[in-house]
């Protein structure tokens, strides 16, 4: 694999689905210095989704697993960003109750295997308008925010928010501090390309404000 970005190789037996970030000798991994191989891997998105699925919740990923999914590309990363329908907050709280982290008004935060996940919460405002309100900034979703979109990882679908929302993530300065401002740079390098000029139109409604 001389010469070739890093990517994830898996294989699959019946339910079971085993990843592995590779890359080419001396090859670093988004400038960590280190190829994380096994450490990295996405089979515990896999089994959250399995699990969340038995629950009964409906999910959408975001932040850097989506990207990854979204451009055939990938970067380390230090837990799992999830989007849900504040509905689901007390199904999560009773399943998660011993692993929980931090629950605030906007999300939960739990282990699950051996990563954190982070479960923001979005509602109803007026008119069918989907909302999210944290202590620092507010966000009105878009109609086609959850629109149902799905993009491969590791040879499977998993269900993700729309690119608008995702260049929303890496573009806005709202609030944020300079290592986040430096991750979303890296991220945005990999989006770009996959993202339209009528889709970063229409994302300019989704672009949060103070709180």
């Amino acid at each position: 694999i001389s010469g070739q970005a890093p990517h994830w190789v898996c294989s699959s037996l019946k339910k079971h689905v085993g990843c592995m970030l590779l890359s080419s000798p001396g090859h670093t991994v988004d400038g960590y210095g280190q190829n994380l191989a096994e450490e990295s891997s996405p089979n515990t998105l896999f089994s959250l989704l399995d699990e969340l699925e038995r629950l009964g919740i409906r999910v959408w990923v975001h932040g850097g697993w989506a990207i990854d999914a979204v451009t055939n590309s990938s970067r380390v990363h230090e837990d799992i960003d999830l989007l849900a329908h504040e509905s689901a907050r007390p199904i999560l709280r009773q399943r998660f109750e011993s692993d929980l982290i931090n629950e605030k008004i906007h999300k939960l935060e739990f282990r699950f295997g051996p990563t954190s996940v982070e479960v923001t919460f979005f509602g109803a405002m007026g008119r069918g308008s989907l909302v999210t309100v944290t202590p620092d900034i507010i966000v009105r979703w878009g109609r086609k925010s959850f629109a149902g979109e799905t993009a491969q990882l590791g040879g499977r679908d998993i269900p993700i928010v729309s690119k608008g929302v995702l260049y929303v993530e890496v573009t806005h300065r709202v609030r944020k501090k300079e290592p986040m401002l430096e991750k979303n740079a890296r991220d945005l390098e990999r989006l770009a390309p996959h993202v339209t000029d009528d889709i970063k139109r229409q994302a300019q409604k989704l672009f949060p404000v103070e709180n």
